[in-house]
């Protein structure tokens, strides 16, 4: 019997001044309902995981967590994450773990190591924030705007320091789109060499991009929030997983049509 591969299926959460939004570009936003509401929803629709970004200040912090006391599913959260006090928040108040960006840009990991010490390499994901400039990709830093080349030798070392349990690779001008990516090398080739999870947002739209990119990369898509237009979509994506040999966290008895 052949062995069946594993992945997770894991849905992205944008919560900006007191609601979630639809991102485009991470600069232009549209208002989708209450984070209570989308809570529900991924609850319902049984997700495996969800990676909850913030863009609004710490005031909204009891927002966020009057907007999860209903969730049940394992929860990253991500979102200008520069002190300690935040991440210990974020540990106490039911993320499991925490995403830190911009110390990859600046390359200085002092953070990290102090969080990973109170919380362990398990808590901890990288996140490489990314602009793809016609299938070149190059490390972005919101705060000045500047960007460098990545060189993936310098993230293989890294991944071996023990310090972050997965990478998530954000591809900012993808965000909110719908093309998906077209050319898989650089994913392909940052798998190979790394051992630990790769993570990727990258703008897929449709369950089939979804499906292409997962099966020629070995990395885990994550669902924007663009994908939530359709009806039960993990459902419909845990069916086609099954079809295709994927087992995953959730068992779910896929009931209605993959479309």
């Amino acid at each position: 019997m052949k062995k069946k591969k594993f992945t997770r299926i894991i849905s992205k959460i944008i919560y900006k001044d007191g609601y979630t939004v639809q991102s485009y570009n991470y600069s232009d936003y549209i208002k989708l309902g209450s984070l209570e509401k989308t809570i529900k929803y991924l609850n319902d629709w049984e997700t495996d995981e969800i990676i909850f970004i913030n863009l609004s200040s710490e005031k909204n912090f009891k927002n966020i967590q009057n907007g999860l006391k209903n969730n049940f599913i394992p929860i990253t959260y991500g979102g200008q994450v520069s002190k300690i006090d935040t991440y210990k928040w974020a540990i106490n108040n039911g993320f499991e773990k925490v995403s830190f960006n911009s110390l990859a840009y600046d390359g200085h990991f002092d953070l990290i190591e102090k969080c990973s010490s109170i919380g362990g390499v398990q808590s901890i994901v990288l996140c490489l924030d990314i602009i793809n400039n016609k299938n070149k990709y190059l490390l972005f830093n919101y705060k000045n705007k500047n960007t460098k080349y990545i060189d993936i030798e310098d993230l293989t070392f890294l991944s071996k320091k023990n310090l972050f349990s997965e990478i998530l690779i954000n591809i900012i001008n993808q965000d909110g789109k719908t093309k998906g990516i077209n050319n898989f090398r650089f994913f392909k080739q940052l798998q190979k060499n790394i051992d630990i999870p790769v993570l990727a947002s990258c703008g897929l739209f449709t369950k089939e991009q979804y499906i292409d990119f997962l099966a020629n990369t070995n990395c885990i898509p994550v669902l924007g929030n663009i994908l939530m237009h359709y009806e039960n979509p993990i459902a419909s994506i845990r069916h086609i997983l099954a079809e295709k040999g994927y087992t995953n966290r959730i068992h779910y008895d896929f009931k209605g049509t993959s479309r």
